[in-house]
């Protein structure tokens, strides 16, 4: 598994490479968000979202996010249309869009992100529902 990382004039870290079995780092995942591998122009991440919780509705005003579900289901949230999202599932949400996945399942969801450009931490809107998930996310992890 390669997860190494230089540091650019910009002191932002970027990847020299990664090949690893992306799945099973996902299914191994107890974290809430893990990125990976962070490049010069996306980011791989890995999440876990406990049982009846939820990423939290947000947007990425400069960033497309890719979502792969790789185990559970749930529901998604996008522009206010609700649809399910199962196991295999790829969820494509342009930037600008509002966004929520819920775990509806009785396990852990896992997935697999690719956000592009990397998040900076400026351009994501996490709405107070996203702040009460990643607590509850939090408090789920701390209680394992």
């Amino acid at each position: 598994m390669s997860r190494k990382t230089r540091h650019a004039e910009s002191a932002e870290p970027v990847a020299l490479g990664f090949h690893d079995d992306i799945k099973k780092i996902a299914k191994k995942n107890l974290a809430f968000r893990e990125a990976v591998c962070t490049g010069a122009f996306s980011e791989l991440v890995v999440m876990s979202i406990s049982p009846m919780g939820e990423l939290g509705q947000e947007t990425h005003d400069n960033a497309d996010e890719i979502l792969f579900i790789i185990e559970g289901k749930g529901e998604l949230i996008l522009n206010g249309q609700t649809q399910a999202a199962n196991k295999h599932d790829a969820i494509f949400v342009s930037a600008g869009e509002i966004h929520d996945l819920r775990n509806t399942g009785h396990d852990e969801m896992k997935l697999v992100a690719v956000y592009s450009p990397p998040p900076s931490g400026r351009d994501t809107t996490i709405h107070k529902t996203g702040a009460k998930a990643a607590e509850e996310q939090l408090r789920h992890a701390w209680e394992q």
